[in-house]
């Protein structure tokens, strides 16, 4: 038999201008197998890293035979050849040579088949090959050893053709083991066109469930279920990407899900022979519509006065705490199915005018010594006004902190802690320093005092931002729109800066301050540099690709434009770079009145 080279890592060595396409989630490919990623574009180049198959990677440029990407946190190029891109059935197309997850799972289906008899491990082989032919010779395929969509589709299918001539039920493998727990749940990944597995069945269920599916949940995700999740997005007022992510999983599992005719889902949970709801429990941290619903009832009642957002927050805690006070309900801060019946009861009862009757505290201020002190050093230092030691002790740097703190939250900025300074600091609703507030402020995350107007300069990226960054640098970002701030932290740098939430508190503040939502329509954004300085930019807050941080919720990393030269970005990013150069300059428009060509 011919023994076939491989050429996974091996190419023919060009030296060749890459062209720059805009980034995006339709800017994808995955490895056909192990990839070395080139600094330049040639084989004698240096090895920045090697990718392994089976590897989604974004595409920022192609040209003769080479593709410029970015991994972890490098950027630089691999053989074009070694690539591939999902068909529109939901499968890559795969062949001799590859080496991929894709590869072992296609194996294992085969063997099942009784067409393969080697161990499946990943290698698209030389015995791959006999046993994929003989596949398609005996289910009428042609006979050209390439597991395209079409082969596949049919290898997966319950009317496979087994080597014996029999037909085999689907594979379990395409699917995922079956799971006996029928309870939905959120999967920590965002499920997309080409995932497979028991989470793609139970969201093929759900998508089902509510009419916007038919056919069988085989737990593919191919363009049938994309156009599904796309329709229900679209019903939902979500962003419609055909990307399954954390908050368009939560709103179809919820109970406030649309049906395809527009109405409300019913419980999929609910006893048989009645005809109350059953609510999905809602607590801290949780984004959503039926957060959403919930603050607008606890508003309604004179609970909550803040705006209702969909994020589950310590305003929306602290309602809900003296909701159910005021009910006879466990004051525990977490909205069961039974704090939400008797909240979207008849006999639920309002707040009470006042709701409550607020605390008076005792006037401190510069030179005093008590435990009340401590509180309340303790208190700016939580808040990020203050970075000195709780001494119990109020001097200066008290002071300093006290009236940094009133001036963020609307006060008289005396520096004594009298009664309306003390109930605000210990409220529900008080503003967070900013970084580099006075006093000694931290980052911070959720209601954050932003700078003022007219500190925010308009800075270059390829000029004065990107020079003063380095992979791994934490910027403070601010919303001026929703008072909401967070902490990116930066994970590359190309026409943009590819970054990433520090923290899962972070990333659901982010997401408040774009109303519950993932979506690339830009932000625009005050970002405060290393060096104090604070920008305009622009944001969407799509987790995509890759990522460096593990447990901050989110999957993959977002991108910060800034300030470029419009002829240049219409150049190398004619879509998407063009549409974020648009939305600062219109923000920098309204702040200061000037028009930036």
């Amino acid at each position: 038999m011919r023994k076939r080279v491989w050429a996974c890592l091996v190419v023919f060595a060009m030296a060749v201008a890459i062209t720059s396409v805009p980034a995006g989630a339709a800017g994808t490919k995955v490895t056909r197998c192990n990839v070395r990623l080139r600094k330049q574009a040639n084989t004698s180049s240096d090895t920045l890293a090697t990718i392994s198959g089976g590897t989604e990677i974004e595409v920022l440029g192609t040209s003769g035979g080479w593709t410029k990407t970015a991994y972890k946190g490098h950027t630089g190029y691999v053989a074009t050849e070694n690539l591939m891109e999902l068909t529109r059935s939901g499968y890559y197309p795969l062949h001799e040579g590859d080496e991929s997850p894709y590869v072992k799972e296609m194996q294992a289906r085969l063997s099942d088949l009784g067409y393969y008899t080697g161990s499946a491990d990943g290698k698209y082989g030389a015995s791959t090959l006999a046993a994929v032919k003989d596949f398609q010779k005996n289910n009428n395929i042609q006979q050209d050893g390439i597991a395209g969509g079409g082969t596949q589709r049919i290898m997966f299918s319950d009317t496979a053709k087994a080597s014996s001539g029999a037909s085999v039920p689907a594979a379990s493998a395409a699917a995922g083991a079956a799971s006996q727990d029928t309870t939905p749940k959120i999967s920590a990944d965002t499920l997309r066109l080409g995932s497979r597995g028991d989470d793609v069945k139970a969201l093929q269920q759900r998508l089902m469930e509510l009419g916007y599916l038919s056919g069988k949940a085989d737990g593919i995700f191919g363009a049938s279920t994309e156009k599904a999740l796309i329709d229900f997005q679209k019903r939902s007022s979500l962003t419609a990407d055909g990307k399954a992510g954390k908050v368009t999983q939560n709103l179809l599992y919820s109970n406030g899900a649309k049906n395809a005719d527009g109405t409300v889902a019913s419980s999929s949970t609910s006893v048989a022979g009645t005809e109350e709801t059953t609510y999905t429990t809602l607590k801290k941290g949780v984004t959503n519509n039926a957060v959403k619903k919930m603050q607008e009832a606890l508003q309604d009642l004179g609970y909550m006065t803040a705006s209702p957002t969909g994020y589950f927050g310590s305003n929306t805690y602290d309602a809900i705490v003296s909701f159910q006070k005021a009910n006879g309900l466990k004051a525990d801060g977490v909205a069961g199915p039974e704090t939400q019946r008797k909240l979207y009861g008849v006999n639920a009862k309002p707040a009470s005018s006042p709701a409550t009757v607020e605390k008076n505290y005792a006037t401190l201020k510069e030179g005093m010594k008590s435990s009340a002190v401590t509180a309340m050093q303790k208190k700016l230092k939580e808040l990020g006004y203050m970075s000195a030691s709780a001494t119990g002790f109020y001097g200066p740097q008290t002071k300093d902190a006290v009236k940094a703190f009133q001036k963020a939250n609307s006060l008289t900025a005396d520096g004594i802690a009298g009664n309306a300074t003390l109930r605000k600091l210990y409220g529900t609703d008080t503003v967070y320093a900013a970084t580099g507030a006075s006093g000694g402020g931290t980052m911070a995350a959720g209601k954050i005092a932003g700078p003022d107007g007219s500190s925010v300069k308009l800075l270059h990226w390829f000029n004065s931002v990107k020079p003063s960054l380095t992979t791994g640098n934490v910027l403070q970002v601010y919303d001026p729109v929703t008072g909401y701030g967070w902490k990116l932290r930066v994970y590359s740098m190309g026409n943009h800066c590819d970054s990433e939430p520090l923290t899962a508190e972070d990333t659901v503040y982010m997401n408040a301050a774009f109303g519950g939502v993932t979506t690339w329509t830009p932000k625009a954004v005050y970002v405060k540099l290393p060096s104090g300085t604070w920008t305009i930019a622009a944001q969407h807050n799509v987790p995509h690709l890759t990522g460096s941080i593990a447990n901050n919720n989110f999957d993959g990393h977002l991108c910060v434009h800034f300030l470029r030269d419009m002829d240049e970005a219409s150049k190398n990013d004619p879509n998407y770079g063009v549409q974020n150069q648009k939305a600062l300059r219109d923000a920098w428009k309204k702040l200061t009145g000037q028009t930036v060509n």
